[in-house]
């Protein structure tokens, strides 16, 4: 229990998602430029780090993002480090800095908030960071929070270019004044009075009126040099006629002062993204926690401090949760705790039923939560948290770890009623059962050991759903052979026999009961009519094979299935070169569409324009297609169905200009694996791409089953282009690099400097004249004189790509489908057959992708588990049972075990996933276990001597009660799960037990049925060679006669002591003994 209690809480088991992503923003400039100067150069480099699978990459105005995809298990603090080494090595733009960064699910953020209030953003992002940070950062688990959505601030430096024409000046002077002033600078050290003393030269810039106060000097400011930012600027300007070298009008006169000729002031930072509820504008608060933190735990601790915190904060502060992992975490475990009491509560009656004794199954049922317990204690040793996987698996394993106990228990009752006595019975039980169970948990337990060869997400994701099933079947074989044979001597009673009702010890010896069970009495006739036919059982079961081999292509297929969520996500994408009002314009117009929808409570959107640098707030695979995209979070009421809220608002944006260009989605559970099928085309130039591209849309746009087409072959963007004139700009003392940097300082203001006011730290940025047409970028001036940037250059607009995508150094476009739940393998095929008809242009080529090439590989993956689970079990086997030939038998069941999994998925309509293919794996562990159990005791009668025939007959008769009580204890236990009764999602667990349920009910079957038909055929035709040759060995003159056992006994004491008789005892319908034996009998 402490154990249990010291578990933290989380939806999935927390791994490092082997991608590490590197981002470069450089603001101002074009997709092209982006692409050509910082992305290409960057992968080259990074192609070359180690252990690097794939190198993707997107260039958009502004930013370059680039993916490195890794194995899993990598060490992705390793890749970091060694992508900056080699991102070192490349020159970039000036300005141009990357941020390298990785994380898994636990870098997300566990709680999300948005705060609005009456005060001015600015007001509310100091009252945040002043008392709501420090607040939630002392809550136990919590690793970091943060503020954003607040504007920013910063000091602008705006020249007069009159002023400056007037004093002999250029903007390039502003900008060495800013940097060359305002630092401290350490300058060496002096020896007074026997004390060192530290020499620094220099003060901080600490306000506005310091920075007005910065005297000017036109050395560089009238030559040519570099703007602000270290960007290049014209060549030699000639100062206006009087004005000296040193920029004043008089030789004696005093320095111009930066205030003279430039306004200063504290300004906003440009707006490029809104936080926004319920039409407000809001400021948002993430929140992180620490590796080891109980999620859930820790959200209900930060909604215990939100009332608090809204009066402290004042001015009408309202906070909302936008997103927190914890009430779907708690709600999923809730549904699987109970859904595992009830398959628990299941179980117990069913062993009741056949027990019909209260001691016995209370006796059972103590190991389900002893096992369960002890798996706790492994789950913490291992470092695991309780997730929708591991507590799937215990909820799985409830059915399972009772098969052992019950073995046990089953046997020993069985010996108390030959009269035994309890610790005899007990030990004799024990002993009788131990090695079977002790093998058939061990072939369970080897089912799950390839798990460890699955790469991939799935691998990660299922191996501790492995190890959990693991430590519970450990658990249960211990507890089945320590503590039920001591809860046996405690609570069993051995049962009263009537004078005179006992069996004689021959017979019991022999495993005949005095009175056949309700299970005997229907199953040993069928048991009789299989080993006599046992070439017509076969083929009927090899039929049934063939029959839900069929069913495969008729199966609905998916990857690992919807997990569900507690909110509707809303994406909505507008063209790039939207200005920020006209974006803010039309989410109005969307959110007032959402709020209408019927059940919704809140909406919260966050919009970031297309290369503002705030668009991978949101993780390294959002707002990377180059367009400017709005993220809609809409909670519902409480009780309200999220799956027809999201048809609700499917069906209302439909109402909206472009509803194409939104997509609808359910949020809040943190999904895993992708969900679209994505076909890649790839070329090595934009004109064969975006031909191939439209080639491949026509192509898949109608595919049937799809509820979305959509190609990220971005939209061209009017872009303008300046043409130098390089001799014109030559007779001017200018470059065409030079005329690129005044242009680039105008346009996109650079930091020049930082300096701390009021203890908040502001860049200084040295703005140029406003430039909004094209007219105006004509009239830039170039220097001090009248000389226009149109005198120079030639200015057209043209189109030109608003992103660029790349794998490699390839372009590639992506044409992602996106199917109808459970028609994945159908769009798949259909999507195949159809790029097989394509044409496409010469040096393109496609590659399907995206979450079609995630479930091949998985499948493929799971297949070869089962392969190898298939041939440890049978080593396992044939060191048991030191034969080659009888694990052959007992594993046929095996494949027959489709035959109820796959009936059992089509008539559910379930489809066929990554979860059903777990269950196969583990049904191949179940099925063997009753196998073991039925044949080691047919094993044990033959070694007493019996017939083929007599053995079947009577270990599996006395192994029917046993295997098909812990079947329907195992399918019961399941039942509430494959159900859903409890309104739970189940994406892992639901597909899984129905699986498991069906391949039950057809094993079990053929196990009791198949097995022995098997067995008869092949050791029944070795027992009759034996007996053959055995007749062959006969001296001459022995004769065979039928008699009765009277006259039987009468020939054995006239015999002489040496002879041996051969003797076939006949009972009624078949033959119970047969053997030869010497003078003892």
């Amino acid at each position: 229990m402490l154990s249990l209690t010291s578990l933290k809480q989380e939806l999935f088991p927390d791994f490092e998602q082997p991608q590490t992503t590197v981002m470069t923003v450089v603001p101002g400039t074009g997709t092209e430029v982006v692409d050509e100067q910082v992305t290409v150069p960057l992968v080259r480099a990074l192609e070359q780090v180690d252990d690097v699978d794939e190198v993707t990459s997107t260039s958009s105005s502004g930013v370059s993002v680039i993916s490195l995809t890794t194995d899993f298990g990598v060490d992705q603090d390793q890749v970091v480090a060694d992508a900056q080494e080699a991102i070192g090595s490349v020159q970039l733009p000036e300005g141009a800095e990357p941020e390298v960064s990785s994380g898994g699910f636990g870098d997300l953020p566990a709680m999300t908030l948005t705060v609005s209030s009456d005060a001015s953003e600015q007001k509310l992002g100091e009252r945040l960071n002043d008392v709501a940070v420090p607040e939630l950062r002392t809550v136990e688990g919590v690793r970091d929070v943060s503020v954003s959505g607040v504007t920013g601030q910063r000091i602008t430096v705006t020249p007069d270019a009159d002023e400056l024409r007037a004093h002999g000046l250029t903007a390039d002077a502003v900008s060495q004044a800013l940097t060359a002033n305002g630092s401290t600078t350490p300058a060496g050290s002096v020896v007074e009075d026997g004390d060192t003393v530290s020499v620094q030269v220099g003060d901080q810039l600490t306000s506005v009126d310091d920075v007005k106060s910065l005297p000017l000097t036109a050395s560089a400011g009238t030559s040519g040099g570099t703007a602000q930012g270290g960007r290049p600027v014209g060549g030699q300007q000639t100062a206006p006629q009087g004005a000296d070298a040193q920029g004043s009008a008089q030789p004696n006169a005093p320095p111009v002062k930066l205030g003279d000729v430039a306004n200063v002031e504290i300004t906003d930072d440009p707006v490029t993204s809104l936080t926004r509820v319920n039409g407000k504008p809001a400021v948002s608060l993430s929140i992180t926690a620490t590796d080891d933190a109980d999620l859930v735990s820790l959200s209900a601790d930060v909604e215990d401090k939100l009332d608090g915190l809204e009066k402290r904060l004042g001015d009408g502060a309202e906070i909302t949760v936008v997103s927190d992992q914890a009430p779907f975490i708690a709600d999923s475990i809730e549904h699987l705790a109970i859904e595992g009491l009830l398959g628990l509560a299941m179980a117990v009656i069913v062993i009741l039923i056949f027990l019909r004794s209260g001691r016995p199954t209370m006796v059972s049922a103590l190991s389900i939560p002893l096992s369960i317990l002890v798996t706790f204690i492994g789950l913490q040793l291992w470092g695991y948290s309780l997730n929708m996987f591991t507590l799937g698996a215990l909820t799985i394993a409830i059915g399972r770890v009772v098969d052992d106990s019950i073995v046990v228990i089953e046997n020993i009752k069985r010996h108390l009623g030959y009269g035994e006595e309890k610790l005899d019975a007990i030990l004799n039980g024990t002993k009788e059962v131990a090695s079977a169970v002790t093998a058939s948990t061990i072939a369970t337990v080897l089912v799950f050991i390839p798990i460890a060869v699955v790469g991939g997400f799935v691998g990660e994701l299922f191996r501790p759903f492995a190890l959990t099933v693991t430590i519970a079947m450990v658990s249960s074989l211990l507890v089945a052979l320590t503590i039920v044979p001591v809860l046996s001597y405690w609570f069993l009673k051995k049962p009263d026999h009537p004078a005179g009702a006992e069996l004689p010890a021959s017979d019991l010896e022999e495993g005949e009961e005095a009175e056949p069970n309700v299970l005997q009495r229907y199953y040993l006739p069928m048991l009789r009519w299989t080993t006599r036919k046992p070439v017509a059982v076969i083929t009927a079961a090899v039929l049934l094979l063939g029959g839900s081999l069929a069913l495969i292509p008729q199966l609905k297929v998916e990857f690992i299935g919807d997990t569900g969520g507690d909110s509707v996500s809303v994406t909505q994408t507008f063209d790039s070169g939207l200005a920020i009002d006209e974006v803010t314009s039309r989410v109005t117009e969307t959110e007032k569409v959402l709020h209408w929808v019927e059940d919704v409570e809140d909406v919260v959107v966050t919009a970031s324009l297309a290369g503002s640098g705030d668009m991978m707030m949101g993780g390294p695979d959002e707002g990377t297609s180059g367009d400017t995209t709005a993220t809609y979070t809409v909670t519902v009421s409480d009780g309200a169905d999220v799956p027809t809220v999201t048809d609700r608002v499917e069906d209302a944006v439909q109402e909206l200009p472009d509803p194409n260009a939104i997509t609808v989605g359910v949020g809040g559970g943190g999904g895993v694996g992708g969900s679209t099928v994505d076909v890649e085309v790839i070329g090595t130039d934009r004109a064969t791409v975006e031909k191939a591209t439209d080639q491949v849309y026509a192509a898949l746009e109608d595919v049937p089953e799809t509820t979305e087409v959509s190609s990220s072959l971005a939209a061209e963007q009017p872009t303008l282009r300046v043409q130098v004139d390089r001799a014109k700009a030559a007779e001017h003392g200018l470059t065409e690099q030079a005329i690129a940097g005044i242009v680039a300082s105008a346009m996109t203001p650079q930091a020049v400097t930082e300096m701390t006011i009021d203890d908040q730290q502001l860049s200084v940025y040295v703005a140029g004249p406003s430039v909004n047409t094209t007219e105006e970028v004509g009239n830039l001036a170039l220097g001090t004189g009248s000389l226009r940037l149109k005198d120079v250059a030639t200015i057209s607009e043209v189109a030109g790509p608003s992103s660029l995508a790349r794998t490699g150094t390839d372009l590639v476009a992506t044409v992602s489908l996106t199917p109808a739940d459970g028609e994945l393998g159908a769009v798949q095929t259909e999507v195949g057959e159809r790029l097989d008809e394509l044409d496409l242009p010469a040096g393109a080529s496609t590659s399907v992708g995206g979450v079609s090439e995630q479930q091949s590989e998985a499948f493929s993956q799971l297949g070869l588990a089962m392969l190898v689970a298939v041939g440890l079990i049978f080593v396992l086997l044939v060191g048991i049972l030191r034969s080659l030939v009888q694990p052959l038998i007992l594993m046929m069941s095996i494949p027959f075990a489709a035959i109820g999994s796959l009936g059992l998925l089509f008539a559910t309509d379930t489809p066929l996933g990554v979860s059903a293919l777990i269950g196969m794996l583990m049904l191949i562990g179940i099925v063997v276990t009753n196998a073991i159990v039925l044949m080691d005791l047919i094993n044990q009668y033959r070694r007493r001597g019996q017939s083929v025939a007599d053995a079947i007959h009577h270990g599996a008769g006395r192994r029917v009660r046993p295997v098909v009580m812990t079947a329907l204890a195992t399918i019961f236990a399941l039942v509430p799960m494959a159900t859903g009764i409890t309104g739970g999602n189940g994406f892992i667990s639901q597909s899984l037990a129905i699986v498991v349920i069906g391949g039950l009910v057809s094993s079990t079957f053929l196990t009791l049925l198949l097995v022995p038909a098997v067995y008869q055929l092949v050791e029944g035709r070795h027992d009759r060679r034996e007996r053959r040759r055995q007749r062959r060995r006969q001296p001459k003159g022995a004769r065979r006669r039928t008699m009765t056992v009277a006259e039987l006994r009468t020939a054995i004491a006239d015999m002489p002591g040496e002879s041996e008789v051969e003797v076939d005892i006949v009972r009624g319908e078949g033959t119970a003994l047969s053997g030869a034996r010497g003078d003892q009998a």
